[in-house]
């Protein structure tokens, strides 16, 4: 019996002795294999930590590598506003205008402050409707001054050979319109003095005689009567005392050397070729 109670009693110490190691151990460092398997634990939860702050640095670099500040910027890459702004395209001035309408299109040098006259800036051209062609879907017109003064020609009244015709359709031509500009422009042929739109040649002109007395186009003398800009008056237009000056018409005159002209009143008239006061007022046919 004894015996018994004394082998319970050893059993129970025993336990007791493990338990009170085991929690001894657990506030201590390690030795032999249990300090081994220690420090390999440590090394990895070392690990993982690094590990962690590398991939959460790498996640968190977007905002190099997604910056779509950079990458996405439509306001770059898709600045509809420059590329195709609809808004800002030419459109048609003439498109809805009616017969007597006064319509901005082109642009050409009128008046300045500078003594350099090449120097001013370019305006906008106020052209006049004289008619609507409503079955060609096509109008005519004509600049409401005279935009310059020159010369008809050295020696011939013959309009095809003219240089005040290659003076229109090049240097005038391409100073006072762009290249939407002149796609609106319906280019013509003028034979025997009569407008055709066959084996056209020609994109401005002026007008004939036959066109500056038709009744459709200028109710009278006083609606053909025509002011100089001071670029014209710069390059020699002449201007009576109440402002109006004469215009070149593209009709042979009485004479070799004689063009037609509308005169200061309004009136036809005949102007020698090599005059430099007459005002130039170009016409077209603009397509809707």
């Amino acid at each position: 019996m004894f015996k018994k109670k004394f082998t319970f009693l050893t059993l129970c110490l025993f336990f007791v002795a493990i338990i009170t190691s085991a929690c001894g151990s657990s506030k201590s460092t390690p030795s032999g294999n249990s300090a081994y398997y220690y420090l390999l634990a440590q090394q990895n939860a070392n690990n993982n930590t690094i590990n962690q702050g590398d991939s959460s640095e790498s996640e968190g670099t977007t905002d190099e590598e997604g910056t779509t500040d950079e990458e996405g910027t439509t306001d770059e890459e898709g600045t509809t506003d420059e590329e195709g702004t609809t808004d800002e395209e030419t459109v048609n001035p003439f498109v809805g205008a009616k017969k007597g309408d006064l319509v901005k299109f082109g642009h050409y040098r009128q008046t300045g402050e500078v003594a350099n006259v090449d120097e001013w800036e370019l305006q906008p051209i106020e052209w006049i409707v004289l008619s609507v062609d409503t079955d060609n879907n096509r109008v005519l017109a004509i600049s409401r001054y005279g935009l310059d003064s020159m010369y008809f020609d050295d020696d011939s009244n013959v309009w095809i050979d003219s240089k005040i015709r290659s003076w229109l359709n090049v240097d005038f031509y391409n100073t006072a319109f762009d290249e939407t500009e002149k796609g609106f422009i319906s280019p013509v042929s003028i034979v025997d003095d009569v407008v055709s739109f066959d084996n056209a040649d020609t994109n401005v002109f002026l007008l004939s005689k036959d066109e500056a007395e038709n009744k459709d186009y200028f109710a009278d003398n006083n609606a053909r009567k025509c002011k100089p800009t001071d670029f014209a008056l710069k390059n020699g237009a002449f201007r009576d005392d109440n402002g109006f000056g004469y215009w070149w018409l593209r009709s042979a005159y009485e004479k070799p050397t004689e063009v037609g002209s509308v005169s200061i009143d309004g009136g036809i008239d005949g102007l020698g070729v090599r005059d430099y006061n007459g005002l130039v007022r170009p016409a077209l046919w603009i397509n809707l």
